[in-house]
């Protein structure tokens, strides 16, 4: 299983204060030692277990996000146990995907 993450930052912050939230955005999608891909700049795909990882990450980025009053959103999936990713990528990058989610791909590159 896995679910995907997206997410966005102010950009009136500073880029220290940016690249702090992003370090804690990759902080939390690594919790319980979850494989995960990042293949664009905002969004995460995580393999995940269960649901009660997913909202341990769910309830930090929450935290996170209600304390910055809006200068973090983000936006996660349920928990997806089937499906597939089309688009365009490189080959590597679509392989990681396949590792993370367990799942054939239909992606060009």
């Amino acid at each position: 299983m896995y679910f995907t993450l997206t997410f966005d930052i102010d950009e009136t912050l500073h880029f220290e204060e940016k690249e702090e939230l992003k370090n804690f955005v990759k902080d939390c999608v690594s919790l319980k030692n979850n494989h995960w891909v990042k293949p664009l700049s905002n969004l995460y795909i995580v393999g995940c277990n269960n649901e009660s990882d997913r909202k341990i990450i769910l309830d930090n980025l929450m935290v996170k996000s209600k304390s910055l009053e809006g200068k973090m959103r983000f936006m996660m999936s349920p928990l997806i146990n089937a499906g597939h990713f089309s688009g365009y990528a490189e080959k590597e990058l679509w392989e990681h995907i396949k590792r993370v989610t367990n799942k054939d791909l239909y992606g060009l590159y």
